[in-house]
């Protein structure tokens, strides 16, 4: 027979995990402000929005990430792996229905830019299991999942809209994603301030700075623009998010000229040197 108090335990973590989708999804379905599917598509721009929660319970964290993408038809397809890619211990399995041109390469800079911030962050040494869903553009997809993680590992899924028409844009979208939430997800599993973990201004300017770095341009139009299109009957968290997306934003357009800004330029390598130093400064605060 089982011990019972390993079994008692189990049963509570399963009941946490499940608790813990929960909240997320209810998060994004904006606390109640939207009550529907529909209504929570209708509210997010067709970049798509992801979120990252990070709880502790009994000595270890759980990972839950959720991602909503909108669209007229839904994604209801079989997305199988199109690629994978390592360095060390980090990982990133890419998933589409379609083989997607450049997979390979777009692997590689998912593979650098997550790798950046979890050095970034103090995260290194540690398991990270990235995996990737790319949407087709136009379809509409919600979806999470949680994970557990001991000593600082990292398993997260995300998904994002793809356009093979415009993959340059598609690409950036991604590649600024995934460093966005990699700071989230490291400061939660690494136990940092709850206000680090909260940082949006941070995780949206190493976003951008991702793009930068390892597309070797940053373009205005890829500078975030907040995930919801309106402000009108929105809890106060979503507002504050979209908001710090945009306080971002005008911070990393005084290093551009003409709309944009190069990696081998001075403003360039001026605004990665900026990043890279607040994100060593933000991280270099002590765990829990």
């Amino acid at each position: 027979m089982p011990n019972g108090k390993f079994s008692a335990a189990s049963s509570c973590l399963r009941r946490f995990l499940a608790l813990s989708k929960a909240f997320l999804i209810s998060a994004l379905l904006l606390s109640g402000c939207v009550s529907s599917r529909g209504d929570l598509l209708s509210q997010v721009s067709d970049r798509g929005a992801n979120s990252t929660s990070v709880a502790s319970f009994m000595g270890i964290a759980i990972l839950t990430t959720a991602s909503v993408i909108p669209g007229e038809l839904p994604f209801d397809e079989v997305a199988d792996e199109v690629d994978n890619c390592r360095l060390n211990e980090t990982s990133i399995e890419i998933y589409s229905p379609h083989p997607v041109d450049g997979s390979s390469l777009l692997c590689e800079q998912l593979l650098s830019a997550v790798t950046w911030v979890r050095q970034l962050a103090g995260a290194t040494g540690r398991t990270g299991r990235f995996r990737v869903t790319l949407v087709p553009a136009g379809r509409s997809f919600v979806t999470s999942r949680s994970s557990i993680s001991i000593g600082g590992s990292m398993d997260v899924s995300f998904a994002f809209p793809w356009s093979s028409e415009d993959s340059r844009a598609s690409t950036a979208n991604v590649i600024s994603k995934m460093a966005h939430e990699t700071v989230h997800v490291a400061a939660g599993v690494l136990g940092k301030p709850a206000a680090l973990q909260r940082d949006e201004v941070l995780a949206y300017e190493l976003g951008a700075c991702a793009q930068l770095k390892f597309l070797g341009v940053l373009q205005e139009r890829d500078l975030p623009r907040g995930s919801l299109p309106s402000f009108q009957n929105l809890p106060k968290e979503a507002i504050a998010s979209s908001r710090h997306g945009l306080d971002a934003a005008s911070a990393v357009r005084k290093y551009m000229v003409d709309g944009q800004v190069s990696k081998k330029s001075a403003n360039g390598i001026n605004l990665i040197s900026a990043c890279e130093e607040k994100a060593r400064s933000a991280f270099s605060s002590p765990g829990l």
